[in-house]
């Protein structure tokens, strides 16, 4: 590993030599530009030697990082700072990353606590924590030698040892790899940087040149940043001069295989003949600040930090950027003429299917779920106030869990962790999957033909492939049931009447008692059901009623019934659907 470490790239990670090593050792451990550098001072100890005191002139300084992203900005800083010009990484466990640079304590501490890592003083196998308020490490009053084939680290909490066999050596390329990329999506752009096999690059030339746009082409060999073979490629650099970023040209491009689209990173502190040294996939985020990461990419190179898919690169220009104008002809445009008007209509070749799309906000409403599913919706809601108006409507291998204004979110669960959510999308009881979308599109009139759905209906469009194929199911509302008969079972038998001696005693006695006769006034005014008094609203009936208004798209209607059955919340969440209906 050290050796390939050793060889391209500007920041070297390779084991580090004693300070103590003479200058003959050193000119072939050490890079050319530290040849001026000289022995360590003679005041200077190991750590692992006698007892010492409190200001100990460490010779390296060392960090324990969570992640290798916080191990590359702790790198890139002493990079930028020109402290030092090459490092020693192992990779540890459970993400684990430890780094040694070549310098004192003093310099270099801060940088890697404020990378989230802790440091650590010493050289070799021994080393002692640096205080959290900065201050001078102290080595302990009996320092322990370290172990063989092990790190010891000697902080307050005690000595713990680090095995090397599970802290192997890694490089800088190991350490970019690892680091994590998080999605973005740059702002006015105004041109992109195309890593593509050359069989492929006429053709994006082509279509760039038919947008009116620049197009530069320059030979290139591309080789994965951690190693492997080298293969060759074309860079093509498209420019526009519009401020509006063609979003749908440069999505096109990157469903090609084997091409990386991406920007180039103007990092400060670069010459202008490297300022595309450093390239960073249009999709993702660099996994660290760009003056750093830039000033880690070696002289005649440059670096493509691309998405999962795509992966990293090293470059390296195989010839001049040439104009693709002077290589691409295009075709002649042919005169125009009148069209033949055809006596029908071409029949529709492009097969509806659902896209990914962004999910909107709310919450879902209903959710479709199959025969393996209904008792884990029964664990999830039993007890829950949604139970009391949410509805299930049986269908063949699928059922549909509804209720009027939606699915709320119900700590500790949240919408069910299982089944396929769905939104209404018209018109009538029409239900699509949520994040999803029809492609081709289709207006309100098509999907009224494409998917007729009666006044007492739901049509769940679902699916269930990666491809995006359409699976509809049809639900009769006639046939919910509320969702709390999933875990009722057949209710105990209330008993009635009196039985025994003492009921034969007591009626018996009942006999002998005249009944005394109250007052007319009276029977007013404590008369329970009187011809003036509302009987109790019927709020499963409300219910119902409000699920079929709701699934109509009426909403201020639904709200209405079920503020009368006391359902506030629910009556709330109608009354804003209302609100935002055109």
């Amino acid at each position: 590993m050290a050796d390939q470490q050793n060889t391209g790239f500007g920041f070297r990670i390779r084991p580090l030599p004693p300070v103590g090593a003479g200058p003959e050792n050193r000119e072939t451990q050490r890079p050319a530009a530290e040849e001026k550098e000289t022995a360590a001072p003679a005041d200077r100890v190991e750590p692992s030697s006698e007892p010492a005191g409190k200001d100990i002139p460490f010779a390296h300084t060392a960090g324990r990082f969570q992640g290798s992203g916080a191990a590359l900005s702790f790198i890139g800083a002493v990079a930028a700072a020109g402290i030092a010009s090459e490092a020693r990484a192992r990779r540890g466990p459970n993400a684990l990353w430890w780094v040694e640079i070549p310098a004192s304590w003093e310099k270099v501490s801060s940088m890697a606590a404020s990378a989230g890592g802790m440091a650590f003083a010493g050289e070799g196998a021994v080393w002692v924590a640096i205080p959290a308020d900065g201050s001078s490490p102290n080595m302990p009053k009996k320092p322990k030698k370290g172990k063989a084939g092990a790190l010891t680290l000697l902080s307050s909490k005690g000595a713990e040892s680090l095995a090397l066999d599970d802290w192997p050596e890694a490089g800088l390329a190991d350490l970019v790899t690892a680091a994590p990329i998080r999605p973005a999506r740059p702002e006015n752009l105004r041109e992109v940087v195309v890593l593509t096999p050359g069989v492929l690059a006429s053709g994006i030339v082509k279509r760039a040149l038919l947008l009116g746009f620049s197009a530069q082409i320059q030979p290139a060999q591309r080789s994965p940043l951690s190693g492997g073979p080298v293969s060759s490629a074309s860079l093509v650099r498209i420019a526009w001069k519009q401020n509006r970023t063609p979003r749908a040209f440069i999505r096109a491009i990157t469903r090609l295989p084997y091409t990386a689209v991406a920007r180039a990173v103007d990092a400060a502190g670069l010459e202008k003949n490297r300022r595309d040294a450093l390239l960073a996939d249009v999709r993702f985020a660099l996994p660290l600040a760009a003056s750093l990461a830039a000033t880690l990419v070696p002289q005649g190179e440059k670096w493509l930090l691309g998405g999962p898919e795509v992966g990293h690169w090293r470059i390296k220009t195989t010839g001049d950027p040439m104009d693709a104008g002077e290589l691409i002809q295009l075709p002649e445009p042919s005169p125009a003429s009148a069209p033949d008007l055809p006596e029908t209509l071409p029949k529709a070749d492009l097969p509806l299917h659902l896209i990914p799309r962004t999910p909107a906000p709310g919450f879902p409403d209903a959710v479709l779920l199959d025969d393996r599913e209904l008792p884990w919706l029964r664990d999830c809601f039993i007890g829950k106030p949604l139970a009391e108006i949410a509805y299930l409507i049986p269908g063949p291998n699928r059922h549909l869990l509804a209720a009027p204004g939606g699915l709320p979110d119900i700590p500790p669960f949240g919408i069910p962790p299982f089944g396929i959510p769905l939104r209404r999308v018209g018109p009538g009881g029409l239900h699509l999957q949520e994040g999803r979308a029809f492609y081709p599109p289709l207006p309100e009139s098509a999907r009224a033909k494409a998917f007729p759905c009666a006044e007492e209906e739901i049509i769940a469009v679902a699916s269930d492939s990666p491809d995006g194929e359409i699976q509809a199911r049809r639900f009769r509302l006639d046939r919910m049931i509320p969702l709390w008969t999933l875990w009722l079972c057949d209710p105990p038998k209330v008993a009635e009447g009196m039985q025994g001696e003492a009921a034969a005693r007591i009626r018996k006695l009942a006999k002998t008692l005249q009944p005394i006769e109250k007052p007319k006034r009276m029977q007013k005014t404590i008369g329970l059901a009187g011809p003036g008094r509302k009987a109790p609203p019927d709020r499963e009936r409300l219910r119902e009623e409000a699920l079929r208004l709701a699934k109509q798209g009426q909403y201020a209607e639904a709200a209405r019934r079920m503020e009368a059955a006391g359902d506030m919340a629910a009556a709330g969440r109608l009354y804003e659907r209302a609100a935002g209906q055109k």
